[in-house]
């Protein structure tokens, strides 16, 4: 029910709103002034009668007592007649004292509808009680003049409540409901999307400032079309051109992605072969330092052999000694050799070959390297493994990962230096982890080693290759793939920390 209500009254037009506002916010005020004045003058009608009751009781009250003393019941009946000649006297009786009975009495005739007032007082004369006074006043007359007034004031109200309502009727319509329908006309073409109708406001009010600000939306409506119609004209020549550039590209696109791919194959090749001669550099630079002590060696015996032969002391034993010594030396050199050349070797043509040679030639060849460094290299590998493809990408990615490891030791200062190499076979892969305790790959490039030219050493130092590559050639060469990620590890009852890359190679390819 109640929702009822608001619903009718939220769906009343604003006029019939307006009006019943007015209405009632003149009536009321109107009606309750005329309430209030009629009670004020009821009351003082009311209080009027009651001074009049109590001024014929006094008189009664002083004229009776000597009539009562006296047993004069004629002239008291004189004195209450002369006093009933007041149309507002209902009635009046004395009564004796002593015999309570009616002494004199007088009434007059009262109009239906008339309210009493009574008063009631002892007759006292000489300090004893003669007699009992009482009097009923009727309002009739005294309220007689009252309703005439109150009609006068009631059609005095109803006139100014007219008068003033209509005042503000006109009013309202010429102020606001006239510029709202225009406002609302104004809206509707807004809602329609027709900008062509032009509303001029004059009046400076809200309602006009609304209205002007709607005129001024149209126009920077209408100007903002204007320029949608030219950015649509530019845009829809500006789409036909690139559309035609399109076609021209797509005829020529399969030559550009030949072009793109086969210098990508180049830059590749460019690539792996920088790549491939900064490791060669590297690894001269340790076979140099790994023959030193072995052709000193041979220096030292054939010196020592030509001292002896010269003093004639050189024996068959001497001989012996000195020629096996220096075979076994040439030997160590051949096989280092050997391992060079497995290193440099570029066929492109698939073998099968052991994975743990693999690591313990590059190794070989590297040991310098890592020696000079205090680095303890670690193996733990298994010697059956045999894998058929390219030997000499795989000998680049772990001779790139261990000399990686080394520049961290040697960056990061760290003291006790450790690298685990493991090779293990699972029933679908081999796995070559490559573990160090060199405090780890930072989080924030963790995800960005494998990117091509990516690198945090100097300018100079790196190209940012290295690792991209490893993870191309995993890829590519053996159809496999390179993680990367840190982890804690104990080694001789101490907690190491440190990065560990997994390659992961799948025994049939």
């Amino acid at each position: 029910m109640v929702n009822r209500v608001i619903q009718f009254f939220l769906n009343l037009k604003l006029i019939y709103i307006i009006l019943s506002g007015v209405t009632f916010g003149i009536f009321l005020p109107v009606f309750i002034s005329w309430t209030i004045l009629i009670g004020i003058e009821t009351e003082l009608k009311t209080k009027e009668l009651i001074k009049l009751g109590e001024d014929i009781q006094s008189t009664l009250e002083v004229g009776l007592g000597g009539h009562l003393w006296d047993l004069r019941q004629d002239l008291a009946g004189e004195l209450v007649e002369a006093v009933c000649v007041n149309r507002s006297v209902a009635d009046i009786k004395v009564y004796d004292y002593l015999s309570k009975q009616v002494f004199v009495s007088c009434s007059n005739v009262s109009p239906d509808g008339t309210n009493l007032v009574y008063f009631k007082k002892e007759i006292v004369y000489n300090g004893k009680p003669l007699g009992i006074l009482k009097i009923n006043m009727s309002d009739y007359y005294v309220m007689e003049n009252l309703q005439s007034n109150k009609k006068r004031l009631f059609y005095i109200f109803v006139s100014q409540l007219l008068f003033t309502t209509l005042f503000i009727l006109i009013l309202l319509y010429w102020k606001i409901l006239r510029p709202l329908k225009k406002l609302n006309a104004q809206a509707n073409s807004f809602a329609n999307n027709d900008l062509t109708s032009n509303y001029e406001w004059r009046i400076k009010d809200e309602i006009g400032l609304v209205g002007n600000n709607f005129e001024n939306a149209r126009c920077k409506l209408l100007e903002a079309d204007k320029l949608k119609k030219d950015y649509n004209m530019r845009l829809d020549n500006e789409v036909v051109k690139k559309t035609e550039e399109l076609r021209e590209l797509n005829d020529t696109l399969e030559l550009r992605v030949h072009q793109e791919v086969e210098k990508n194959k180049i830059q590749n090749i460019i690539v792996q072969h920088n790549a491939r001669l900064a490791a060669l550099g590297e690894m001269v630079q340790n076979i140099a330092h790994q023959w030193r002590q072995p052709l000193n060696g041979i220096s030292v015996r054939a010196s020592g052999f030509k001292l002896k032969h010269n003093l004639g002391i050189l024996g068959e034993e001497d001989i012996d000694e000195t020629m096996d010594g220096i075979v076994q030396t040439t030997q160590f050199l051949s096989d280092t050799i050997d391992d060079f050349r497995n290193f440099l070797n570029q066929t492109t043509i698939k073998t099968d070959f052991i994975v743990s040679d693999v690591i313990n030639d590059i190794y070989s060849i590297a040991r310098y390297g890592f020696e000079i460094h205090d680095i303890n290299v670690y193996f733990d590998l298994d010697e059956t493994i045999v894998l058929n493809g390219l030997r000499g990408e795989l000998s680049q990615v772990i001779l790139n990962i261990l000399n990686n490891a080394k520049d961290i030791f040697i960056e990061n200062d760290i003291r006790n230096r450790i690298i685990l190499i493991n090779l293990k076979k699972l029933p679908n892969d081999i796995l070559i982890t490559i573990q160090d305790n060199g405090g780890g790959i930072p989080s924030e490039i963790i995800g960005k080693i494998f990117n091509p030219y990516f690198t945090t050493k100097e300018k100079n130092d790196g190209t940012g290759i290295g690792l991209y590559m490893c993870a191309q050639i995993v890829q590519d060469h053996f159809m496999g793939e390179l993680l990367a990620q840190n982890m804690s590890f104990i080694y001789n009852e101490n907690e190491e920390y440190g990065a560990v890359f997994v390659i992961k190679i799948p025994l049939t390819f």
